[in-house]
């Protein structure tokens, strides 16, 4: 009569110990379930009166309940354990992957940091995200935090035709193929510089 009861703890076994617990509650539960029963038909306990005035059950109605009672016990305790076997899977899958993530962040990080040739990065609206060390030494730049997410034409005022060429690509979406420009310094010199533009998508 109390079997919707015996289901919480079964539940509570399989999530926290997945199938092998799922199913070690539920036969423990059918255990207790089936005792109770036998029980009952020995009339060593009163299972009282049916639910909502019934009559009381016969030996033959018991014992078939008792069967379905058992069966929803174990099906229960598997599949909550199944349940819980996937969802952790799934957690340990979606943590490896952060920590792969992480790994090449650390790794492209490390690449834009010591790769000889400048690099730029923005955003569509031409805000710099990204600067690396050379781009800073070659363009004489302030610090990356100084001049991160700021317009390009706003940090690089003096060299019109670098901007112009930026400006064009953010505009168009067209790369550009490495190509020789001269830009001007702060103090008017003149300085020949190798660009290619690249979209990322």
């Amino acid at each position: 009569q109390f079997a919707v009861l015996y289901i919480l703890p079964i539940l509570a076994g399989g999530i926290y110990f997945q199938v092998a617990g799922g199913l070690a509650t539920a036969l423990l539960a059918a255990a207790f379930y089936v005792t109770y029963t036998i029980l009952a038909l020995g009339g060593i306990v009163s299972p009282g009166a049916g639910a909502f005035g019934m009559p009381a059950e016969t030996p033959a109605e018991a014992i078939l309940r008792t069967c379905w009672a058992v069966a929803a016990f174990l099906g229960t305790g598997f599949l909550s354990g199944r349940l819980s076997t996937h969802i952790n899977r799934r957690g340990e899958e979606l943590a490896s992957k952060d920590r792969e993530l992480t790994r090449v962040k650390i790794h492209t990080d490390s690449i834009i940091t010591n790769v000889s040739s400048g690099l730029i990065v923005t955003n569509a609206a031409g805000e710099i995200t990204t600067c690396n060390p050379a781009a800073i030494k070659i363009l004489r730049l302030l610090p990356t935090a100084e001049i991160k997410g700021k317009l390009v034409k706003d940090v690089l005022p003096h060299m019109s035709a670098l901007v112009q060429e930026l400006e064009k690509a953010l505009a168009t979406g067209t790369p550009c193929r490495r190509h020789e420009i001269e830009i001007r310094s702060k103090d008017g010199a003149a300085l020949p510089l190798g660009i290619s533009l690249s979209i990322l998508k």
